[in-house]
């Protein structure tokens, strides 16, 4: 630091200077009289603190001897912060902390507005380590988190930090089961398309225990669609979800079922004398799904069977329950159920037949070895309640 004194009286100037590494100087030969003190240089990175000038006396009663404390202050500056996304877009609430060179906590920084702008003035000329130390909500560091600044006369003393942020990542969960009895399901694939239906990514197949997850997906809004079902499967009653990947929710989990497939079988029934309705058929067999099947249906006042809901399947059998004893009893029939399909079966009753044979004999010659004793030309009536049915 270098001071003038100036004599009032004469207006000349002694320079005091500079001072030492233990902040003093002094100036002797000085005659008594009044001056004006100043202090002219201040040490580098260094200002006024207060007072800069000083009115002193010397005389005989402070034997010629005048002390001035004079203090300074270290200079200040700034340290602003820009904060945006990989394109460029501001950020809000990002959180700079300041450290000075033994690691102390200076100050802090933040949270940026909504421009992604933030400023902290009046530090102190220095070397600091400038620290990201909040994040904006969804968002993680996108290279350089730590800046190591001097605050300086340099740029007037103002130091520009630009950060970059980029959104985290999360993921996509599927599990999937069968909507009548929990098992799990694979094979299943679904698509994740962004806001503009473009395809992100696709999840599955479902593993044996009916789990499938994305991979990375930057945070987001999305459309998540069934698009491959497991085989023997039918869409759920949901096929299509709108999720948020976000600090709030960064594991989406979708717990998806899928309803099985289901056919019909129509019996249509005939009977030779003209019996339809009041018959009873069975269906038995294994679906496709492991389950054993058993239903019976009563044939209607149409002469059909219907046997509704039935799990798809290959070599279901067909009988008849309750033939009447008039009936040849019908053979079982062997049928495929198919999804959404009806498959058609036949059974026709057949009376039972029965066979008479007459021969017409001369009582006279019966038992004659010479004679013939069988009569032509006789007829014979057959009939049932009363009624002819042959002759």
């Amino acid at each position: 630091a270098y001071f003038t004194a100036t004599n009032t009286e004469d207006n000349k100037q002694y320079p005091i200077g500079p001072t030492n590494s233990n902040g003093y100087a002094y100036r002797e030969g000085l005659p008594y009289g009044i001056y004006k003190v100043v202090e002219t240089v201040f040490p580098e990175n260094y200002t006024t603190s207060g007072t800069s000038q000083w009115t002193v006396t010397l005389n005989s009663s402070n034997k010629g001897v005048a002390v001035i404390n004079a203090v300074n202050k270290l200079k200040t500056g700034s340290i602003e912060v820009y904060k945006k996304d990989v394109n460029g877009v501001g950020l809000s609430g990002a959180v700079f902390t300041v450290y000075d060179s033994s690691g102390k906590t200076v100050t802090t920084i933040g949270p940026t507005n909504s421009n992604g702008y933030a400023a902290k003035a009046d530090i102190p000329y220095g070397n600091y380590r400038v620290v990201e130390t909040t994040f904006p909500k969804n968002y993680k560091a996108h290279g350089q988190t730590e800046w190591n600044v001097t605050v300086s006369g340099a740029n007037n003393g103002v130091i520009t930090v630009h950060a970059t942020n980029e959104l985290k990542k999360g993921h996509i969960e599927i599990i999937k089961t069968d909507a009548e009895d929990g098992r799990n399901l694979s094979g299943a694939e679904f698509t994740v398309y962004d806001s503009s239906g473009k395809v992100v990514t696709v999840i599955g197949p479902t593993n044996s225990r009916g789990y499938a997850k994305s991979g990375e997906i930057t945070y987001g809004s999305y459309i998540v669609r069934e698009t491959k079902i497991p085989e023997h499967y039918q869409a759920g009653a949901k096929t299509e979800w709108s999720v948020k990947i976000d600090d709030d929710a960064p594991l989406i989990t979708l717990d998806v079922t899928n309803d099985r497939q289901y056919g019909s079988v129509r019996v249509t029934k005939i009977a030779e004398d003209g019996l339809e309705q009041g018959l009873v058929f069975s269906l038995t067999g294994r679906s496709v799904y492991g389950d054993t099947v058993d239903m019976k249906v009563a044939v209607d006042e149409n002469g059909i069977a219907l046997f509704e809901r039935v799990p798809i399947g290959s070599g279901y059998v067909l009988s008849e329950e309750n033939t009447p004893d008039r009936y040849v009893i019908p053979a079982d029939k062997t049928v495929n159920v198919e999804w959404n399909k009806v498959t058609e079966s036949f059974f026709e009753n057949i009376l039972k037949k029965w066979r008479a044979e007459l021969y017409k004999l001369d009582a006279d010659t019966l038992g004659n070895p010479q004679g013939d004793a069988t009569l032509a030309g006789a007829v014979y009536g057959v009939y049932k309640d009363g009624q002819l049915l042959d002759a």
